[in-house]
């Protein structure tokens, strides 16, 4: 008896671990042929048609022209990336599983923006209220574009695809930001994550078309980036300490945790010499 109860125990579990494992996203089907070969830089044809049909699928600004250039290389490597994948540029199977499943996953899942408070348009408004939607909603700004659902656990990633993370939480406010005042272009700049490196070089640059940079922290105000070494943060107000240490106010503080927190801002201590660049949106 006890015998036949573990066999039952057995098949079931069995039979549980084979439905899992058959469960899968809505396919997409592309109009053009997925290669069977290597797609990489100089490559033409239907194959390229295909992955930049997915990389568009995936939130990326690609043409579908079918060469392999500069732009769908660069778009490849970023997906790979946060796709935990080798960023090589080079679309082998393990890239094609990767984008076929990430376009199914966002077909059956995305929702879109949120609906939450838009009543205001200025940038301390639209920090306040991204804030307060995210300490009560589980969601992440995606590395493609718009606003996923992540599972209750609040984990730092789903599926090896995407994260929440410091620049996550600014490249979602600076989209809503320009989405409220009408700035088309800014919104789609801002229409997937730009990471703290990209904040970098915008202010290595001296700016961009949407972000000044600010000479010095006795400039700064509310509402400006904060570029550190591979971190960036929106500065709510700072005090300079004795010890030449900065008590800063900022309204994120870089992990999925600590956006999590209740209220609005949060507490860091940084010397001034960590600042790399301060970004002010035009």
């Amino acid at each position: 008896m006890k015998l036949s109860k573990k066999i039952l125990l057995c098949i079931s579990m069995f039979v549980l671990m084979l439905t899992i494992s058959t469960i899968s996203f809505a396919a997409y089907t592309s109009p053009y042929a997925e290669p069977t070969y290597l797609v990489k830089y100089g490559s033409r044809g239907t194959g390229v048609k295909w992955v930049q049909d997915l990389l568009k699928k995936n939130g990326y600004t690609i043409d579908v022209d079918g060469i392999f250039g500069t732009k769908t290389k660069n778009a490849i490597i970023h997906f790979q990336k946060y796709n935990n994948l080798a960023q090589d540029g080079i679309v082998g199977p393990a890239t094609r599983t990767a984008l076929k499943k990430s376009v199914a996953y966002l077909s059956s899942n995305q929702s879109g923006l949120p609906t939450f408070n838009r009543n205001r348009s200025d940038l301390i408004g639209i920090i306040q209220n991204c804030k307060k939607y995210y300490t009560t909603n589980n969601f992440y700004y995606s590395t493609a574009s718009g606003v996923r659902s992540i599972p209750a656990d609040n984990s730092k990633s789903y599926n090896g695809q995407y994260y929440t993370d410091c620049s996550n939480f600014l490249s979602w406010v600076l989209y809503e930001y320009a989405r409220a005042n009408g700035n088309t272009s800014m919104k789609n700049y801002f229409s997937y994550q730009r990471n703290s490196a990209t904040f970098a070089s915008i202010g290595a640059s001296g700016g961009n078309s949407y972000l000044q940079k600010i000479s010095s922290l006795s400039n700064a105000k509310a509402g400006d980036i904060l570029v550190t070494n591979g971190h960036v943060e929106f500065l709510s107000s700072y005090t300079k300490n004795t010890n030449g240490t900065l008590n800063l106010k900022v309204y994120n503080c870089g992990s999925n945790a600590s956006l999590k927190v209740s209220g609005i801002t949060t507490s860091a201590t940084k010397y001034e010499s960590e600042i790399k660049c301060i970004l002010r949106v035009k």
